[in-house]
């Protein structure tokens, strides 16, 4: 774990501020493409879900780093720092993902059901996207 002094973490804040702008941005490019049918634009939105993917691991990675150790290593380590951002650090940081749902990662993305609909709530009920 990295000790933040006032400087660092307003950097950090600056730094993932930053990153949920992209992320946003990206979003919404995703968005605009999502019904698209011809392959250039779906290579491309195949492109855009993989950056999205990737600025949401960064993110997620600098704030295992920062508050709660070392990311996970290993060929498990996606699932491992999703899994331990569900955790709760008193005094460190709130958990930051939604635990994993009940049948695990695998199932919940393989599915063509978003996770969203079989994961746990704050309260620990359902929620459901309506999708």
């Amino acid at each position: 774990m990295v000790t933040l002094n006032a400087a660092a973490a307003a950097r950090l804040r600056a730094e993932l501020d930053h990153d949920l702008t992209q992320l946003a941005r990206v979003r919404d490019q995703i968005a605009v493409r999502a019904s698209a049918t011809d392959e250039t634009t779906t290579y491309a939105l195949a492109l855009l879900l993989m950056n999205y993917y990737t600025g949401v691991e960064k993110l997620l990675r600098r704030v295992a780093l920062n508050f709660g150790g070392l990311p996970p290593a290993g060929e498990r380590w996606h699932a491992g720092l999703l899994e331990g951002l569900t955790i709760d650090l008193p005094g460190l940081r709130p958990r930051c993902c939604v635990p994993r749902p009940p049948n695990g990662w695998q199932t919940c993305f393989g599915s063509g059901t978003p996770c969203a609909t079989s994961m746990p709530g704050p309260s620990g009920a359902p929620t459901s996207t309506g999708s």
